[in-house]
C-alpha cells in the first residue's frame, strides 16, 4: 500500500514542479508610496492620474503689468479689475499649470478695466511694452479675436477714429494691430504686423509682440523666433525719430480677451520692457527621478517582467527603470543593496537579482534638451512566479527504541529545497527539545538528492527512556521557505525497544 501511495503521488508532484503561472501585478504611479521623488509632478487626465516632468513656472517679473495663468477661479490683479468673466477652466489642455481658459462660445470672453497703475490706463505713454501668451487653437476663421483694448473718443462728435490695439487671425496669420496707437506729438499712427506662418490648429504654441523705446523696433515673435519686423518711426525706417506709444486721455477701454473665439490661452502677459528672447521650455530639463518605499509581498516570488507604462510623446527621451530585491526586510534607503538598471520594458534580469520576498523600484527620466512634451507615467506592471512553500513532508512510518526515534517520510519534490528540520520536544506542538545527541530542536537535516521521491530515515539519539516525544517535520528551501509541519507523531522510546525485546534489572 506504501508503494502504491508514492507512485500515484509521483506524477501529481512532479507536475507541479516544472508548472509556474505567471501573475501579474500593476502599481499606480501616482498613487504609490514614494520614499523619494524629483522633478516631476501628478496630473490628472480624463479622471486618470499620471506622472509627468515638472512644469516650467513662468517666473515673477518687476516689470509685469498683467499675468493670467487662469489656475485661480478668481484671480488677484494688481493692476486691473474683471469687470466681466466667462469662460472655461480647462485642465485638458494645458501648458505649464492645471487649467488654461478655454473660449468656445460667443458669450465666453473675460473682460479687464485697467487700473490707475496699469501702462493700459487712460493718458498712459507706455514706453518699451511686450504681450506674450500661448495659445491653442481649435478651429481659424477670420476675424477670430484673442485680445482687444480698443475705444473711441465718445466726448468728440468729429473724431470717429478708434484708439488701441488688437491681437486677431487675418489669413490665417495671427496679426497685431495697433490703431492710432503710436504717437507724434498731436498726430496719431497705425501699424499692423502679422507672423510668418500660418496658425497651426491643435497644439500649444507661444507668441509675442514686442516693442522698443530706444529705437522703434516693433517685432513678433512665435515659439521664441522672431518673425517680422517694423520700425515704428516717422519715416517707418531705423534711425528715425521714434513714435511713442501712448492711450488717449480721453479714450476709456476694458482689455477683451477670447470673445467669440475657439480657443484656449495660458499665461497671458503684459510686461513693460522690450523682450527678444523667451524661454519656451515647458518643463524643467533636468532629470527626473522617483524611487519607491520597499514593497512586501505576501510570498516569495521570481520577477519575469517588468516594463513601465506610460503614454509616450513622439520626441526623444529616455526611461530607464531600476530594481533591488531581497528575501529579508530593508530600509528603502540601503545603501549596500545594489540596484539592477533595465531599460523601461524587461525580461531579463540576473540570476542573482531575481527572487525574493520584498522589492524597491527605482524610476528614472532623462529629458531631451529641447523636449515640448512629457510621456506621462502610469504605472509599473511587474510579471511573476510564485515559489510556493515547500510541500508538507508525509510521515512514512516512525518506531521507538532505546533511546531513540526513528522516522521515515515521503520527501518533498521541489529542485530547490536544501534539507529538513527535525522538531521534537515533550509537550504537543511545543517543539523545544533539548535532550538529543544531535542538538536541540529543531534539528537540520541536509538533503541532497533534490526531486527524487526515495524515503527518507532519520534518528533521534539520546533521548530519556520511558517518556514521550512528540515529533514533526517540516522540508526547508534554499530562500528560506518551511512549509507545514507534517503530521506530529508522539513516541516512547524504552530499553524494552532493544534487541532482545526485554530488559532484566
Amino acid at each position: 500500500m506504501r508503494n502504491a501511495l508514492i507512485f500515484f503521488l509521483l506524477p501529481v508532484l512532479l507536475w507541479g514542479t516544472t508548472f509556474e503561472p505567471i501573475e501579474k501585478k500593476t502599481f499606480s504611479l501616482a498613487t504609490m508610496e514614494w520614499y523619494h521623488i524629483q522633478n516631476l509632478q501628478i496630473v490628472s487626465q480624463k479622471n486618470a492620474l499620471y506622472l509627468k516632468l515638472q512644469e516650467e513656472k513662468p517666473a515673477s517679473d518687476l516689470n509685469q503689468d498683467l499675468f493670467l495663468d487662469f489656475e485661480s477661479e478668481k484671480p488677484l490683479l494688481k493692476n486691473y479689475q474683471i469687470t466681466y468673466e466667462n469662460y472655461i477652466p480647462n485642465a485638458f489642455q494645458t501648458k505649464s499649470s492645471k487649467k488654461s481658459a478655454k473660449f468656445f462660445t460667443k458669450n465666453h470672453s473675460l473682460r479687464l478695466l485697467p487700473k490707475s497703475t496699469a501702462i493700459l490706463r487712460p493718458g498712459s505713454i507706455l514706453g518699451s511694452f511686450t504681450i506674450e501668451f500661448w495659445a491653442y487653437f481649435y478651429q481659424i476663421y477670420e476675424g477670430q479675436s484673442i485680445a482687444e483694448f480698443m475705444g473711441n473718443n465718445l466726448g468728440e462728435e468729429k473724431d470717429q477714429n478708434n484708439y488701441g490695439l488688437s491681437i486677431s487671425i487675418k489669413n490665417n496669420r495671427l496679426t497685431y494691430r495697433f490703431e492710432n496707437f503710436f504717437w507724434d506729438g498731436d498726430e496719431s499712427y497705425s501699424f499692423e504686423i502679422t507672423e510668418d506662418h500660418p496658425i497651426a490648429l491643435n497644439k500649444w504654441e507661444h507668441h509675442a509682440v514686442s516693442f522698443n523705446i530706444l529705437d522703434g523696433k516693433l517685432a513678433t515673435y512665435r515659439e521664441g523666433i522672431e518673425q517680422q519686423i517694423i520700425w515704428v518711426t516717422r519715416n517707418r525706417r531705423p534711425r528715425s525719430p521714434i513714435l511713442i506709444p501712448m492711450v488717449k486721455e480721453e479714450v476709456p477701454a476694458s482689455l477683451t480677451l477670447g470673445r467669440g473665439g475657439f480657443f484656449s490661452l495660458d499665461n497671458f502677459a503684459i510686461l513693460s520692457i522690450y523682450k527678444d528672447e523667451y524661454n519656451i521650455q515647458n518643463y524643467h530639463q533636468k532629470p527626473a527621478e522617483m524611487i519607491t518605499t520597499v514593497q512586501k509581498m505576501p510570498f516569495l516570488f521570481e520577477i519575469k517582467g517588468l516594463e513601465i507604462l506610460s503614454k509616450n510623446p513622439e520626441e526623444p527621451f529616455l526611461l530607464k527603470i531600476a530594481y533591488r530585491i531581497s528575501n529579508q526586510p530593508f530600509s528603502p534607503s540601503d545603501t549596500t543593496l545594489p540596484w539592477v538598471y533595465l531599460p523601461a520594458k524587461a525580461n531579463e534580469f540576473p540570476s542573482e537579482m531575481r527572487v525574493g520576498k520584498y522589492i524597491q523600484f527605482k524610476i528614472q527620466y532623462f529629458p531631451y534638451e529641447k523636449n515640448q512634451t512629457t510621456p506621462l507615467l502610469s504605472s509599473l506592471s511587474l510579471q511573476y512566479t510564485i515559489y510556493e512553500k515547500p510541500i508538507t513532508p508525509i510521515i512514512l512510518s516512525s518506531e521507538a527504541g532505546d533511546g531513540t526515534i526513528t522516522l521515515s517520510w515521503l520527501p518533498s519534490p521541489e529542485e530547490n529545497l536544501i534539507g529538513y528540520e527535525i522538531y521534537y520536544g515533550e509537550r504537543s506542538q511545543e517543539y523545544d527539545g533539548i535532550s538529543s545527541q544531535a542538538g536541540p530542536s529543531p534539528i537540520f537535516l541536509p538533503y541532497k538528492q533534490q526531486g527524487k521521491l526515495q524515503p527518507i530515515t532519520y534518528t533521534l539519539t539520546g533521548l530519556a527512556n520511558d517518556r514521550a516525544y512528540f515529533v514533526s517535520v517540516r522540508a526547508v528551501d534554499k530562500w528560506g521557505q518551511k512549509s507545514e509541519f507534517s503530521q506530529e507523531i508522539v513516541l516512547l522510546p524504552s530499553d524494552i525497544h532493544k534487541t532482545p525485546r526485554y530488559s532484566v534489572k
